[in-house]
């Protein structure tokens, strides 16, 4: 943005005044920079925010912190301020915000970038003005354009016209007015560009060394971990782990003490600088008689008197031994161990991992160059992981620092966990993790190594300490797997007998069959998914190494190498049910009780008496059922005698079939005689018999 030439001057002139003005304001040497407060540890949260920690020695009674204005409200949020050799307390000021409409108009006037725009929003304001090497002090009345030239206010009593071409240096004798020109020149920075804003901690007294600890807690970029795993034959797993840190914050770490934080800590945003005003009650008018006022009140009326009540609001400031106990009980005021860490650029791990894949380095060889774990100590809910060696980060740049570099346990399984695609019917090549270290594996992207060369990659879910992850890594084609569902009933048990009712326990099956091809040239064990259906039990070998996650199993199948097979895998679901002594399934209820169970020799007597007489009544059910079918047939065929004995009349000429026909009717009317008194004889020895057993029933109690 190109600028008039005496605008550009002004601005330099007014810069230098704000300066000056700083520095004589403070009464003494004058305040130390944050410069001197170097950034000594940082610790990085998986919550959005960063504690920070200065230290340094400075001097006088003043400290000048400059800081983001975007950070302002989180360092008076979290700000401690603690002098280690047991100095006074500070306090804490900072210029106060003006309203945001003030602000963004002037940045407006600011960014147009014309003197006379300035001066003219300057309206009113008292201003000592260098021109033509002469110096007038007056209020600014007005900015004229032609020509152009500015009127102030003198004394008072006159205006005194000066041309804008002459004006070398104008100086504001109000300080606010000088402080809505720098928060305007802030905001109309591009957001890329530092801006900072100045936080003031003034000491009760003046010391020539002062040994200060400052901290806060800002908004910062996450950092993202990273992992591979290196397997070296059958039983050597390496697990690595990278952690991928961004400094913006405007400033470099320089040698620094840093720290990584897993967990998420509530952290939110909280607007402190900005100045609230609440709307209060407009009392000019209290005790001002009115036109109405001063008129006789009406007869037989009466007004009564108005009450008000008045609201204040106020503000209690934080004691220096709150901001202390704050500090005391952080998160973040350890210091890590020193040892042999690494710190890795983003580049120079990319490069590192090509070469060694190329050269086929040994499992030593990649263990030692990631360098030393970090250490790790358990806070709540948190892990923080303590980088060994002090970093070193310019701003706005990247690295990745070593968390994890250690062997831990590890399987290679066969699972096969359909989705969609081709996993629908192969398996995925997947590594059982056992995370043997004292810190917890975090949801990132984790890549597998075998033998030095690159096999796949997958994600990890956050695995605690000796806790177990299943993490499938590439597809294997070479074995096909048909799965389908299906159902039955089982079992059926007695549970108990009262007021002559069976309690019995049904068994419902549900049945996952896997029909199995494999062409691999050695043999495996499959891992099949099996959905878990509530209320069921997985029925399977107490030794077989199955993993209960909570929506499914995985079960284990022996795979023969270049061979197919069916295996099926059953949940029962148990469900109790009430069933009537004849219903068809209690005789085999009552005789599997009778053979699987110690009864008492009363109870057991009397169940055999029951089942016996079951076993009757059902004999008698199939007599009376074989009469009924039988009394069905006769039944027909006395229909066709009668119908054929009509059929042939009373004609001599058919007599003798006729008497054929009669002597068959009479023997189908006695068998049929014969049967019906079979029916009823036997349906009433089932009335009496089921009686009975109903009366045995009711004296049974198991």
């Amino acid at each position: 943005m190109s600028l008039p030439s005496p605008f550009v001057r002004v601005l330099a002139s007014l810069m230098l005044f704000f300066v000056t003005s700083t520095v004589t304001a403070c009464g003494h040497s004058g305040p130390t920079g944050s410069a001197d407060l170097a950034v000594d540890r940082v610790v990085l949260y998986q919550s959005g925010v960063a504690y920070v920690e200065r230290t340094g020695e400075v001097s006088g009674d003043e400290v000048v912190l400059r800081v983001r204005p975007d950070q302002i409200n989180d360092v008076l949020s979290s700000l401690v301020v603690i002098d280690l050799d047991g100095g006074a307390p500070a306090t804490v000021s900072l210029p106060a915000r003006t309203s945001d409409e003030d602000q963004s108009a002037l940045s407006a006037v600011i960014d147009a970038g014309s003197l006379e725009a300035l001066l003219s929003s300057l309206r009113g304001a008292d201003v000592r003005v260098h021109h033509d090497a002469s110096r007038t002090r007056g209020r600014v009345l007005a900015v004229e354009s032609s020509p152009s030239r500015l009127s102030l206010l003198v004394d008072g009593e006159s205006a005194k016209f000066i041309a804008l071409n002459d004006i070398d240096k104008v100086e504001f004798e109000n300080e606010a007015v000088a402080l809505r020109i720098r928060h305007s020149l802030d905001e109309s920075m591009s957001a890329d560009d530092w801006q900072s804003a100045e936080v003031i901690l003034r000491f009760p007294d003046e010391q020539s060394r002062r040994n200060l600890m400052v901290s806060w807690v800002v908004e910062s970029p996450l950092w993202k971990p990273t992992y591979r795993v290196l397997i070296e034959g059958d039983d050597q797993f390496v697990l690595q782990g990278w952690a991928l840190v961004d400094n913006l914050s405007g400033e470099d770490w320089n040698t620094i003490e840093l720290s990584l934080a897993s967990g998420t800590p509530l952290s939110f945003r909280f607007d402190l600088h900005s100045p609230i005003h609440i709307e209060r009650p407009d009392m000019s008018g209290y005790g001002v008689p009115q036109a109405v006022d001063l008129e006789p009140p009406s007869p037989m009326r009466a007004r009564p008197q108005e009450q008000r009540q008045r609201s204040r609001a106020g503000r209690a400031a934080p004691s220096p031994d709150d901001d202390a106990a704050m500090g005391t009980l952080g998160v973040g005021q350890g210091r890590s161990s020193r040892g042999g860490g690494a710190t890795f650029g983003v580049g120079d791990f990319e490069a590192e991992e090509e070469e060694e894949v190329a050269a086929g380095f040994d499992a030593d060889d990649r263990i030692a160059s990631a360098g030393s774990s970090a250490g790790v100590q358990e806070l709540d809910s948190l892990f923080r992981f303590d980088i060994p060696d002090r970093v070193t980060l310019p701003d706005r740049s990247s690295t990745l620092v070593t968390l994890v570099n250690s062997e831990v346990d590890g399987r290679d399984k066969l699972v096969f966990q359909p989705d969609s695609g081709s996993s629908r019917n192969h398996p995925y090549r997947s590594l059982v993790l056992h995370n043997t270290t004292n810190a917890p594996v975090q949801r990132s992207p984790i890549a597998i190594y075998r033998d030095g060369a690159f096999v796949g990659e997958g994600i990890t879910p956050q695995i605690a300490p000796e806790e177990q992850a299943v993490l499938p890594y590439a597809l294997e084609s070479r074995v096909h797997v048909d799965r389908k569902r299906s159902s039955r009933s089982g079992e059926v048990r007695l549970l108990q007998i009262r007021d002559g009712k069976l309690r019995v326990e049904r068994e419902q099956h549900q049945i996952w069959s896997f029909d199995v091809t494999s062409s691999l040239s050695d043999d495996q064990t499959l891992y099949v998914q099996v959905p878990r259906q509530n209320n069921h039990e997985l029925i399977v070998d107490e030794d077989l190494d199955v993993r209960r996650e909570s929506d499914f199993y995985l079960v284990p199948i022996d795979l023969p190498a270049g061979e197919s097979r069916v295996e099926e895998i059953a949940q029962i679901r148990k469900v109790p049910a009430n069933i009537e002594v004849f219903a068809r399934e209690a005789q085999w209820v009552l005789v599997s009780a009778l053979e699987g169970s110690e009864l008492r020799p009363d109870v057991a007597e009397s169940l055999e008496t029951v089942t016996e007489a079951l076993e009757e009544l059902t004999d008698l059910k199939r007599k009376v059922n074989k009469d009924r079918r039988l009394r069905g047939d006769i039944e027909t065929r006395t229909r066709e005698l009668r119908a054929n004995l009509e059929a042939l009349g009373d004609g001599d000429q058919h007599q003798q079939l006729r008497g054929r026909l009669v002597d068959r009717l009479e023997e189908q009317d006695e068998l049929l005689s014969t049967v019906a008194a079979r029916i009823v004889e036997n349906s009433e020895k089932q009335s009496v018999l089921r009686i009975e057993i109903q009366e045995l029933m009711r004296d049974i109690r198991l």
